[in-house]
């Protein structure tokens, strides 16, 4: 078959994807109410941004996102789809949003949520229109968020990419979250505070931290050596 028969044939293979987990796929209020941790329905005020997030060192914000139910929800959906690419190699590509810059990418094993269903997407999108952006403006007041990565699943394992070695990002405001627990290891070191967010002894399940790109903000991923 020629590129474009090929092409059309993976639209019609991702057309065709059945959901294991059909509830997780619209953004609705139903959505909200059983996936959505219930501190980030309303945040009409400073107060109740402020009452949402724990500022773990400066500018490191750790706050609840998700239920323990949607990540399990994810985790196995991710498993179902299959979709997972592993990268051993240190590459560097453009930048998606900024002109001129270069992203250097780490080995990793991913999963694009796009390469599920763009209906994940769209659920993702919603989530951070409706809920982290008001989170991120209500912290950073001069802060306006127009663009954010495209969603993904990062997986480590001992036996093939176990972490991530010290880097910066290169966005205005940074997310990672944390959708599982049973591991040893892992987690975010941050450096400039000796401090490790997300690890087996404290990661709290559907959680997720955001903290200014850049240098003063370098971390790593600890190795995973169980899990």
């Amino acid at each position: 078959p020629n590129r474009n028969t090929m092409a059309e044939e993976t639209k019609t293979q991702k057309k065709e994807y059945v959901p294991l987990h059909p509830e997780i796929f619209t953004y609705d209020d139903a959505f909200v109410q059983r996936f959505v941790d219930p501190a980030l329905h309303d945040l009409s005020t400073t107060e109740k941004i402020k009452a949402a997030v724990n500022e773990v060192a400066e500018q490191l914000y750790h706050f609840k996102l998700y239920t323990e139910e949607y990540c399990q929800f994810l985790i196995e959906e991710c498993e179902h789809a299959q979709e997972w690419e592993t990268n051993l190699e240190y590459t560097e590509e453009p930048h998606p949003f900024i002109d001129g810059a270069v992203d250097l990418c780490e080995p990793d094993t991913t999963v694009e949520l796009e390469d599920i269903s763009h209906k994940l997407v769209e659920v993702y999108d919603q989530v951070m229109k409706n809920h982290v952006q008001k989170l991120c403006e209500g912290l950073w007041v001069t802060f306006k968020l127009q663009k954010w990565d495209p969603p993904a699943v990062r997986r480590y394992t001992p036996d093939l990419v176990t972490g991530m070695a010290l880097h910066y990002d290169l966005e205005v405001i940074s997310m990672v979250g944390y959708i599982n627990k049973d591991f040893v290891g892992g987690g975010t070191y941050f450096p400039r505070w000796d401090l490790s967010v997300g690890t087996n002894e404290n990661v709290v399940v559907g959680s997720a931290v955001i903290y200014p790109g850049g240098v003063s903000h370098e971390h790593s991923a600890h190795h995973i050596t169980e899990g």
